[in-house]
């Protein structure tokens, strides 16, 4: 039997993010890890609130009162601001550089061109504030012979129709020529294992100063493992009077991987315990209080714990799972936010948006989880798990996965 102060169930952004915060204030803890995180898909950009009902956003503390009463964010109430900054703060101390305030979304862009709002966005990227940026400007649109995980012609067009003036430059850089003879050895990270190399990077640097000299902007595929090297290219451009920005690549993101590795290597050094590659299974459950949970590869040992957080996700990760009976949460069955009927689930346009997006556990005070009505002691439910919400829809995944994580470590502390 092996016993922490907390433990937490899913090691995705919301687990590490608690677990770390835990670990700070004096907590040991364990992060009971499956696999790999939705953290290798995401763009570099954290959204807070971008859209409420299909209609942007500008101020998201200030339109958080127009979300319905189950909405995490009305749960957390005036204490967003400093959950917001404080989340910004963390990603910083361990070496996230972000853009943004909370206070006023700006804009990233997609990889085939479209803006969407943002409140942090990593320092590789290029934060705009608005399509107006890009109209009557010259944009440079850097790629590499041979790459298919950046759609440059989607994204040229794109840029085009918001009136720049736009260039579309294919490198074939020597000491990456190699990397293609594989197709399937030269996607994003395999590209940015290559830039490793100080050989292949000073060719990228001549070919970018050629390309910046006629620029108002470049934007480069996403492939870069370490910000000190966008940071040489950022002062190249600078000197030549143009910005320089990444853009997000086709899954696996490398500013993704990046940042799944640099909270966990934080992780590792305030002391806590990952326990990757492994599920928990069942849970002891006396009067109300999570007393153990059993895990698949511990054998007969169970994790002894004060407090219990559920951060595995919904559906991708399998902290929701669903069948012909319904939607049911499988380790403590929890009580779960849902329509009753299969047919309610789904939207009758593909597009429009679906029911279940906004399926996930039921919570009390602090985020507690319910079990038959009645609320946990020692249970609590963190990010994307959380019902009440369609991040997708709103484009609030990252700011609800990191503000109910803080506000919950704190809970736990707090007692």
């Amino acid at each position: 039997m092996m016993r922490f102060d907390t433990v937490i169930i899913g090691g995705g952004l919301s687990g590490l993010v608690c677990g770390l915060q835990l670990q700070r204030s004096g907590q040991r803890t364990a992060v009971v890890s499956e696999g790999c995180s939705a953290l290798g898909l995401m763009s570099g950009a954290f959204g807070l609130l971008g859209r409420i009902e299909g209609k942007e956003v500008s101020n998201p503390i200030q339109e958080v009162e127009l979300l319905p009463d189950e909405h995490p964010y009305r749960r957390i109430g005036g204490a967003m601001v400093d959950y917001a900054n404080a989340a910004k703060g963390l990603l910083e101390s361990i070496g996230i550089g972000m853009y943004g305030d909370c206070t006023k979304n700006h804009y990233r862009l997609s990889p085939i061109g479209e803006l969407m709002p943002a409140w942090l966005s990593m320092e590789d990227l290029l934060p705009v504030g608005g399509s107006g940026d890009f109209r009557g400007k010259r944009v440079g649109i850097i790629s590499f012979a041979g790459f298919l995980d950046f759609p440059a012609a989607v994204l040229s067009r794109a840029l085009r129709k918001l009136g720049a003036e736009v260039g579309e430059n294919v490198l074939e850089l020597p000491a990456l020529m190699q990397a293609r003879e594989s197709v399937s050895e030269f996607r994003s990270v395999h590209v940015a294992r290559r830039f490793a190399d100080s050989r292949l990077f000073e060719e990228l640097v001549q070919a970018l100063a050629r390309v910046a000299s006629n620029s108002d902007f470049l934007l480069l595929p996403a492939v870069f493992d370490s910000i000190n090297l966008m940071r040489e290219l950022r002062s190249l451009c600078e000197n030549l009077n143009c910005r320089i920005g990444c853009v997000a690549t086709l899954p696996p993101s490398v500013l993704g991987l990046r940042l799944a590795s640099a909270l966990g290597q934080a992780y590792a050094e305030a002391g806590g315990v990952l326990l990757a590659n492994n599920s928990v299974e069942g849970a002891k459950i006396s009067r109300k209080r999570v007393e153990s949970v059993r895990v698949d590869n511990l054998g007969a040992d169970y994790l002894e714990a004060g407090a219990f957080v559920h951060a595995g996700g919904k559906f991708y990760g399998k902290g929701l799972q669903s069948s012909r009976e319904g939607i049911s949460e499988r380790i403590f069955g929890c009580d779960v936010i849902c329509d009753g009927s299969r047919e309610e689930w789904l939207g009758n346009d593909f597009f429009d948006g679906h029911a279940f997006s906004r399926y996930g556990l039921r919570t009390g005070v602090d985020f507690r989880a319910l079990v038959a009505g009645e609320e946990m002691q020692n249970l609590y439910v963190v990010g994307s798990l959380l019902g009440g919400c369609d991040s997708l829809a709103e484009g609030s995944g990252g700011g609800v996965a990191l503000l109910t994580a803080l506000r919950v470590a704190d809970a736990i502390v707090k007692g």
